[in-house]
């Protein structure tokens, strides 16, 4: 049985074997989020991942960089991944390099180097973290999450600051901003999920363990309304990072389940000094406004709503992305079932309520906004149950939109406080990538 603690949890330290690279993993990465300022009062906001992949039934090893940056001052993407399919990340104790590009040291000071060629963008930071190292799930599973049938560790620092500079073509500028630092490996795979037969008795006791910290003290009621989609299986999620003008920090990840509206399976994770946590289990979410991907059949939020509570603790927020995203795509090749792995990121503003059961905080902030989707080959399906309870009547009201059938379908019974059935069919003509 999961024993659940406090409201509050401590951060943890993580050890040297957390921080070094673990060459075993069938995938692992290294990754840095920053909002920073150059010294001509620009703002950014950088995506910069160090990431190594092992199939091991073949083999084969691989690694890739990949670094987003938006240049919020004139609402451009920058965009840059290189892919070394042969070869692991180059390691030496607590660095990790993909030829010029590198992260090395351990809590709470990192330097990182990163090179676009591209672009012929060069940055060169330090990180040194003020908030404590934490790993999702603590509370039921020390960070261990389990995906599909395999399962991988997360941990994460939410808050540091960031200097150093930027070198673009031949002009060289200081920066100073925020931070936020994740290290991630598993024995999991975005590619190979459904195939996965290896270590099943972790992964299954992973599952019953975060089903039991899901339901403890949960209230389990009927939703108004629900809506599920093919691309929100749960090989992909939703990820947000905030900083609030207060200086809390929030975490969200939300393993989605087929669902667009209802319970997250997941964790809202906040701190107000980066030493104790508080980890919400029973939260809803919502999207007020999507958008269809550019080049494949697929929607994803621009916009999230979420509501968390935890004893007496509530949280209310509305997350929005302010520039146009990067949708980055992995194309899974010979899928079966799903076409790509891709993540539509942005940075965007935060905004809401906490209140502790006595006082209510007003927050304000800005975030970084991350869908990441497995694609379907059914393309974009969803269906949309609302219903209708008293003393407003009783019935349901079922929409099935289908680019797979080319359909829309409208189905509604209400049984009080008069019978009324009503079917409605709408032929949609295909969207065209």
């Amino acid at each position: 049985m999961v024993k659940m603690q406090d409201s509050k949890l401590t951060a943890t330290t993580w050890t040297s074997t957390d921080e070094q690279a673990h060459l075993n993993s069938e995938l692992e990465w290294w990754c840095i989020e920053s909002f920073f300022t150059t010294n001509d009062t620009r703002n950014w906001c950088l995506k910069a991942v160090l990431s190594q992949s092992l199939d091991k039934s073949t083999g084969k090893k691989a690694s890739v960089i990949n670094i987003t940056l938006f240049d919020l001052e004139k609402q451009r993407i920058i965009p840059f991944c290189s892919r070394d399919l042969s070869n692991h990340l180059e390691t030496k104790g607590k660095r990790f390099s993909y030829q010029d590009s590198f992260i090395e040291g351990s809590y709470p000071d990192y330097r990182m180097h990163f090179k676009d060629g591209d672009h012929k963008i060069e940055l060169s930071l330090s990180f040194h973290a003020t908030a404590k190292p934490y790993w999702v799930a603590q509370e039921a599973t020390k960070g261990w999450i389990p995906m599909g049938l395999g399962y991988y560790r997360y941990g994460f620092i939410p808050l540091g600051t960031i200097s150093g500079n930027i070198k673009i073509q031949s002009d060289v500028y200081d920066i100073t901003g925020r931070g936020y630092y994740e290290h991630v490996w598993g024995n999991f795979s975005y590619v190979t999920q459904n195939r996965r037969f290896r270590d099943l008795k972790k992964t299954f006791s992973l599952y019953s363990r975060l089903i039991q910290w899901f339901l403890h003290g949960r209230r389990i009621t009927i939703p108004s309304s629900i809506i599920f989609a093919t691309e929100n299986s749960p090989f992909g999620n939703d990820w947000i990072w905030a900083v609030f003008e207060n200086k809390w920090t929030l975490f969200y990840g939300n393993a989605l389940f087929w669902m667009m509206r209802g319970p997250a399976f997941g964790s809202l994770i906040l701190t107000k000094d980066g030493k104790y946590y508080t980890e919400f289990s029973e939260i809803t979410f919502s999207y007020p406004k999507v958008c269809m991907a550019k080049h494949q059949d697929f929607v994803y939020p621009s916009e999230i709503c979420l509501m968390a509570k935890k004893g007496n603790e509530q949280i209310s927020l509305q997350c929005k992305m302010t520039t146009e995203p990067r949708e980055w795509t992995n194309r899974i090749p010979k899928g079966k079932y799903w076409v790509s792995n891709t993540i539509c990121e942005a940075p965007g503003v935060i905004e809401g309520f906490y209140n502790d059961g006595n006082e209510t905080t007003n927050l304000r902030g800005i975030c970084k906004i991350e869908p990441q989707r497995q694609v379907s080959i059914l393309g974009h399906n969803s269906l949309t149950i609302n219903i209708l309870k008293p003393p407003n009547g009783v019935g349901f009201h079922l929409e099935i939109d289908s680019h797979f059938l080319r359909k829309n379908l409208a189905f509604e019974i209400r049984l009080t406080p008069r019978l009324k059935i009503h079917l409605r069919q709408q032929r949609k003509e295909p969207k065209i990538f």
